[in-house]
C-alpha cells in the first residue's frame, strides 16, 4: 500500500507544505517556507512533525513512501496506545476499539497521507496513558512522562494545547478539588504550555504571519466580503 498509493487519498495542501518545512530543516536552511520569496520564517505549523520528516529526508530524500512510513508508524503506535488505554476496563473495548479505529476509511487513509493526525493522537493517547500511570502510583516525578507527551502533541498540533487543560483539570479533580490542588493544577498547565509559549514567542520574535487557527480566521473575518 506504502508503494503503490502514492498520494492517491490527497495530493499538494498540507502534504506538500510538511515536505517542504521537512526538507528545509534536512538543508540546515531553517524552519522556513522556501517555495515563498525570500524564504521566510514559517510561523504557522508547529516543527515537530517536519522534523520527523527532516530525518527521512537526510536518509532517503525526497521518496514519499519512506516519508510515509513515519505516518504508519504513529498510526500501529495509536492503536497499541489506546489498547493499552482501554485495558483496564471491559473485556471487549480494549480490542473492539483500536480495530474500529483501525479499520475506519477515514484512518485507514491518513496513513496515505503525510499529515500530523497520526502522530498527534499518538502522542495525546501517550500523555493520557502516562497520566493515569502516574493516578495509579500519586508519585509526582511520574507527571513529568506526561507532560513531555504533551509537549509532542503540542508541538504536532498547536491544538495540543486543549490537552494541557484536560491534563491540569484532571489533576485538580483527582486531587480533591482544593485550593492547594487548583495551585498545583496550574503550576501543571504551565508546565505543559511552556513548548506553546516558547513557539508563540518566537513566531512573535520573528514577525510573520499568524500562527495558529484562530488568529488566521481572525483575519478571514476581518476581509471584507466580496
Amino acid at each position: 500500500i506504502l508503494r503503490t498509493n502514492d498520494f492517491i487519498y490527497f495530493q499538494g495542501g498540507d502534504n506538500a507544505r510538511y515536505v517542504l518545512l521537512g526538507k528545509s530543516l534536512a538543508e540546515g536552511k531553517g524552519y522556513r517556507d522556501i517555495f515563498r520569496p525570500g524564504e521566510p520564517a514559517h510561523t504557522q505549523y508547529p516543527p515537530l512533525f517536519p522534523l520527523f520528516l527532516s530525518g527521512v529526508i537526510r536518509a532517503k530524500g525526497m521518496d514519499s513512501y519512506y516519508m510515509k512510513m513515519v505516518v504508519s508508524f504513529f498510526a500501529a503506535a495509536s492503536l497499541i496506545l489506546l489498547f493499552l488505554l482501554l485495558r483496564r476496563g471491559s473485556f471487549a473495548l480494549p480490542i473492539l476499539a483500536p480495530i474500529w479505529l483501525g479499520t475506519s476509511y477515514t484512518y485507514f487513509n491518513e496513513t496515505n497521507s503525510l499529515l500530523t493526525e497520526t502522530t498527534y493522537i499518538a502522542f495525546s493517547l501517550a500523555a493520557l496513558l502516562l497520566f493515569e500511570l502516574w493516578r495509579e502510583r500519586r508519585r509526582f516525578i511520574l507527571l513529568v512522562p506526561p507532560v513531555l507527551a504533551c509537549w509532542a502533541a503540542i508541538m504536532t498540533r498547536s491544538i495540543g494545547i486543549t490537552l494541557a487543560l484536560a491534563l491540569a483539570a484532571a489533576f485538580f479533580f483527582n486531587e480533591g478539588r482544593t485550593k492547594k490542588s487548583a495551585g498545583y493544577s496550574l503550576l501543571l498547565l504551565a508546565a505543559c504550555l511552556l513548548p506553546f509559549i516558547g513557539w508563540a514567542a518566537r513566531n512573535i520574535a520573528v514577525g510573520e504571519v499568524a500562527s495558529n487557527y484562530f488568529s488566521l480566521s481572525l483575519i478571514h473575518i476581518s476581509e471584507p466580503t466580496r
